[in-house]
């Protein structure tokens, strides 16, 4: 809802450049699709929510990411019967984890959000649940 230009373009390197460690076809989504991007290799189909964070992997104990992105892509998974991914870009790599496999239900679950965004004032509707996903959940793709 709030994604940038430039973050978008973020987001298509960093999905790029995981089709290329994989060896597998990458499609950008649209921006009003759930998951950022799709990943085909023959007649396998994975679906990839992607993340950039400004810094290196473990610097925090875990990921947050919206409830209900995670919900919205747990239900395109399962209707579709495809992997789920969450690709994150770390300054120090590129990592992944399959949410399908996570037990979610396991993971803190804390409200943020307080109506900022890069210190303007914005939706005050920004504050939602969020799931924190623990670092060990998540495996390298590449080192940068």
């Amino acid at each position: 809802m709030y994604e940038t230009p430039e973050q978008r373009e973020a987001e298509r390197r960093v999905g790029q450049r995981v089709a290329q460690e994989w060896g597998c076809d990458f499609y950008q989504n649209k921006k009003a699709f759930c998951a950022d991007f799709t990943l085909i290799k023959g007649d396998h189909v994975a679906f990839a929510e992607c993340k950039i964070r400004k810094h290196m992997f473990g610097h925090y104990p875990d990921l947050y990411l919206s409830a209900l992105k995670v919900q919205n892509c747990i239900s395109l998974s399962m209707v579709f019967q495809k992997p789920m991914l969450l690709v994150v870009g770390f300054n120090d790599g590129i990592y992944y984890t399959n949410l399908n496999k996570l037990p979610l239900w396991d993971y803190r679950i804390s409200i943020n959000g307080n109506g900022k965004r890069d210190g303007y004032d914005i939706d005050p509707q920004d504050r939602e649940p969020l799931v924190h996903i623990p670092n060990e959940a998540f495996q390298l793709v590449v080192s940068r």
